[in-house]
C-alpha cells in the first residue's frame, strides 16, 4: 500500500518530465500555388 502510494506520484510526474517534445507543425500541403507579386490593378 505504501509502495503504491509513493509510486503513484512518480508515475504521474514521469510522463511530464520525460515526455518527448511536441512534433513541429508540418507545413500545409501545396494545394494552391504561392501568391505571385502582381501590380495592384484594382487599387
Amino acid at each position: 500500500m505504501l509502495k503504491m502510494v509513493s509510486f503513484l506520484p512518480r508515475t504521474t510526474k514521469t510522463p511530464e518530465r520525460f515526455s518527448p517534445p511536441p512534433p513541429p507543425p508540418e507545413p500545409p500541403p501545396p494545394s494552391h500555388p504561392p501568391p505571385l507579386p502582381h501590380p495592384p490593378q484594382h487599387l
